[in-house]
């Protein structure tokens, strides 16, 4: 029976006995849920006690959610996320699940006629984000009785957000707690979270709205399958020296690079100038060693929120390809990131993360971490490069100048649980696992890679290798850039105009066909290194968007992109075919 055939049945059914709980389940996901997986349904379906579920990446949290509707048909579980490409996945995957019908609402598809089908009980998940949830329309949707009593769950992904969001960037996410306010308290209330330390627990205990006795399900943080290291960064943090070695595979031969070589990387920065900076010089380093400007552009990606969700999706969906068996593998080998490269993307052969710098919580570390290595049977390795002053002096090496004593001020302003991992003198992994509430004994070490740089006392990762000289950094201006860029929009926009007028094209996906945001803000940010058209096609990439008749131009107006500091202003006019 489907979701809309109960439309006229406002409440839902009553959840199977324990005991046909996992035959059911095994006929709804094709395979046999483990106890723990069985306990944590239970006790939402038949208990109907509110739960948070804290489990490594890979457990099958999501099961959880996506099961308590299909078992108590006619019911509608609110699902609150924080990504849109979170909710598409996760949409993706209820569709399979026989009777499940999702509802992503967003700020386009959050309209009367929807909210109308919602309340007719059409779909069985609503997935949303805090600022719809809390919104008034969707309020006035809460207080329609019909609807009210489908509710049987309320589930908040990624749970920890609610804590490191909730503040400045998504206020929102701190008051959830109002909606518990709005919905009846009989429906229950669920967690999910690869990490949350016990500080960190009580806040989203409270701040979310759960009830004082919530049921916390915790499974083991542990990794075995990654090892884990610290490393104090050698060389200027501008300078991106110390990912150098980052490279080091695709070199097959002297002025021969093999893109493919590279592993599976991602690096996390919380920077998204960093990010734009470091993917820059890896670029650069790339074509110095031989390899194809193309090429290496395709193999390195900056990935953040102020990316359209155009080229997120087109990034995350090559990234996720495996590199082994059919079909071609991943053109992108390292991805630079913030958070929003890592949560829902099921990659299972990430061989490496890198932690550029220092992160903000001890979670935020580990969840990082935690994407590495996901598929089975797959190893990896964790490797955070630290600032030197995070280090405490040795005893003997004690310094009473004015730099060292402005260091000890910034050592006791990093988090703790962060400012203990970097200067443990034992193993890492252990010191970590204390920090949220376990002991080293409660995973299983596989034995197949090593524990931990402090265990080892050796590089598990290579260190990079000395650099004979400084790449020229870009010297464009902010200003310059600014402005290039700017130009770029307007001739973008005046030449879609004129190319599209009669097409069933929209103004946005005109603009993307004619010239893509990230080879736009590329050619802004080059502009230094563009002189000849050989240039331009060089940073264009040959890749295949249709330009023809390119050729210098230097006194005409019309159509021109400027590109600022190169030995001459270089123009071009284009034509799409």
């Amino acid at each position: 029976m489907t979701a809309k055939s109960n439309a006229a049945c406002f409440m839902p059914e009553d959840p199977p006995p324990a005991e046909k709980l996992r035959d059911l389940l095994h006929r709804l996901h094709g395979f046999r849920p483990r106890s723990d997986q069985l306990e944590a349904i239970k006790t939402l379906t038949i208990d109907r006690r509110d739960l948070i579920l804290i489990a490594r990446t890979g457990w099958g949290k999501s099961m959880i959610f996506q099961s308590v509707p299909a078992l108590r048909r006619g019911g509608i579980a609110l699902l609150i996320m924080p990504l849109n490409l979170l909710e598409e996945d996760q949409a993706a995957s209820i569709k399979k699940i026989s009777g499940c019908v999702p509802c992503i609402l967003n700020s386009k598809s959050n309209n009367a006629r929807v909210r109308q089908r919602i309340m007719n009980g059409e779909f069985t998940h609503i997935l949303l984000g805090p600022e719809i949830a809390l919104s008034d329309k969707f309020a006035e949707l809460l207080r329609h009785r019909e609807f009210h009593q489908r509710l049987v769950l309320v589930a908040i992904d990624e749970l920890h957000v609610v804590q490191q969001w909730g503040g400045d960037w998504r206020k929102h996410y701190s008051r959830i707690g109002v909606l518990r306010h709005r919905i009846d308290k009989r429906v229950p209330w669920f967690g999910t979270s690869a990490t949350l330390d016990p500080t960190m627990l009580q806040d989203v205990i409270q701040l979310a709205g759960f009830q004082d006795k919530v049921e916390v399900m915790k499974t083991t943080i542990d990794r075995p399958d990654i090892s884990l290291s610290i490393r104090r960064t050698e060389h200027s943090i501008a300078s991106f020296h110390d990912l150098g070695f980052l490279l080091d595979e695709a070199v097959t031969a002297p002025g021969q690079v093999s893109m493919g070589q590279i592993p599976k990387t991602i690096v996390y920065m919380d920077s998204i100038a960093q990010i734009e900076a470091a993917e820059y010089q890896m670029i650069e380093w790339l074509v110095k060693l031989g390899g194809q400007r193309a090429l290496a552009s395709a193999a390195i990606q900056a990935y953040h929120s102020q990316l359209a969700d155009f080229d997120k999706r087109r990034i995350s969906e090559d990234f996720c390809r495996p590199d082994r068996g059919q079909g071609r593998p991943a053109t992108h080998r390292i991805i630079l990131a913030t958070d929003a490269m890592g949560m829902g993307i099921d990659n299972p052969d990430i061989r490496r993360v890198i932690q550029w710098k220092q992160p903000s919580s001890m979670c935020t570390l580990f969840q990082r971490a935690g994407r590495a290595a996901r598929g089975s049977g797959c190893m990896g390795d964790f490797l955070w490069l630290v600032e030197s002053w995070c280090f405490e002096p040795m005893e003997d090496q004690a310094d009473a100048s004015r730099r060292a004593k402005l260091e000890r001020v910034r050592r006791a302003q990093l988090d703790p649980g962060l400012r203990d991992l970097i200067n443990t003198r034992g193993c890492i992994r252990k010191c970590a696992l204390n920090f949220f509430g376990e002991s080293i004994t409660d995973g299983q070490r596989p034995g197949q890679v090593p524990c931990c740089s402090g265990c080892s006392q050796v590089d598990i990762l290579p260190r990079p290798r000395k650099q004979e000289q400084q790449l020229r950094k870009s010297k464009v201006p902010n200003w310059e850039r600014l402005r290039t860029r700017t130009d770029l929009i307007q001739w973008r926009k005046t030449r879609a105009a004129q190319l599209f007028h009669t097409s069933f094209f929209q103004d946005e996906d005109a603009h993307e066909a004619l010239l893509p945001t990230h080879l736009l803000d590329n050619l802004a940010r080059d502009g230094y290194h563009i002189h000849t058209i050989d240039d331009l096609r060089d940073r264009i990439g040959g890749s295949g968007f249709g330009w023809r008749d390119l050729e210098t131009r230097s006194s005409q107006p019309s159509g021109k992109l400027g590109f600022p500091g190169g030995r001459h202003q270089s123009h071009c006019s284009c034509s799409c075919s």
